[in-house]
């Protein structure tokens, strides 16, 4: 059964934060969370139903997903999102009883909780995003849809991943290049096919740290990716789909296969620690093209951003067990640097 919004009782369903920037003083979307996400309309935090019906099966996208996710288009009718093939937002949920990894209900404030911290602490572009709940207080993830994000910025929208980008660059060799692609390999596609290619490998290149510092281990091809504006360019697209899947399973530090470019596993330092540095990551700037003082700007800034991201972490919709796991893996990992 639909509950409308006028039916809710809001008081009940008041949230202890802003469910998009975890702001305190709201109990429900900010007016920079319902800019920014819903086009300034009012949208209420809480679904008006749950994800059953034909109109949640036709709106679901079906391919694999980490840890068992489910992904449904949204279109906002008047100030409520409804299920829709052709939606303009992109719900994500995992069902109850989803047993493959580590709390699976805890995705999507997962989810949510780095790219807030992406775009408030670190100054990454990301998709506009959101927790929203169902009537049960499920979580869920809400983003736009990446090809309806920034038509008012003269994009196209058309979104390409890096494997799309691979196959059609390489041909031939595509195959063995998903197998064995390396960051390296991606900065190389930049190059080829961004004019402003120092500025998008920048962004690349942040992008790729803050996906390791957050202990992003499903961080592949897809994951990654340009969009194509209205001058037939590229540019590198916005962070999207990246979650700390340590604490859901085990996985590797840097998932492409080739690491961050060939033989970084070879370095002294990784050879005596066992593990990526600072050393690594600035050898990788230095490999694309970056100049060094702008390798460290982007890594000391990592770094400087330690107490606010902490702070932010004490906000997320999570319990404090995966909290507490969230932290150790994130602080681990800034201490490298």
């Amino acid at each position: 059964m639909v509950i409308s919004t006028a039916q809710m009782n809001k008081s009940y369903y008041a949230a202890p934060r802003c469910p998009g920037t975890l702001k305190d003083g709201f109990g429900s979307y900010n007016p920079s969370t319902l800019r920014s996400l819903f086009n300034g309309k009012s949208v209420f935090h809480v679904l008006p139903e749950p994800a059953l019906g034909s109109a949640w099966d036709n709106a679901a996208v079906n391919e694999p997903h980490f840890g068992e996710q489910q992904w449904y288009r949204m279109h906002l009718k008047k100030n409520v999102l409804l299920p829709d093939p052709r939606g303009s937002w992109m719900l994500k949920t995992v069902f109850s009883g989803s047993g493959n990894v580590n709390f699976p209900l805890e995705q999507a404030a997962n989810e949510h909780l780095c790219l807030q911290l992406a775009a408030q602490v670190f100054e990454l572009e990301t998709v506009p995003n959101a927790l929203i709940f169902f009537p049960d207080g499920q979580p869920a993830f809400i983003c736009k849809y990446l090809n309806n994000v920034f038509p008012q910025n003269n994009y196209l929208g058309g979104y390409v991943d890096f494997a799309e980008l691979m196959g059609a660059t390489y041909k031939e060799m595509s195959v063995r290049m998903m197998r064995e692609y390396s960051c390296q390999h991606l900065a190389v596609l930049i190059d080829k096919l961004v004019s402003a290619s120092l500025i998008a490998k920048e962004r690349f290149f942040a992008q790729v740290i803050f996906s390791w510092l957050v202990s992003n281990g499903d961080a592949h091809l897809k994951n990654y990716g340009l969009v194509k504006t209205d001058r037939s360019d590229y540019v590198m697209a916005p962070i999207m789909n990246v979650m700390c899947t340590q604490i859901h399973q085990s996985g590797p530090e840097i998932s492409a296969p080739g690491g961050l470019f060939a033989g970084d596993r070879n370095t002294p330092e990784f050879r005596e620690y066992g593990h990526y540095t600072r050393n690594e990551f600035s050898a990788f700037g230095a490999r694309i093209g970056l100049l060094p003082n702008r390798v460290d700007k982007i890594l000391n800034k990592f770094v400087e951003g330690r107490i606010l991201a902490v702070e932010l972490m004490e906000k997320a919709f999570l319990p404090e067990e995966v909290k507490n796991s969230f932290r150790y893996f994130f602080l681990e990992k800034l201490s490298r640097l």
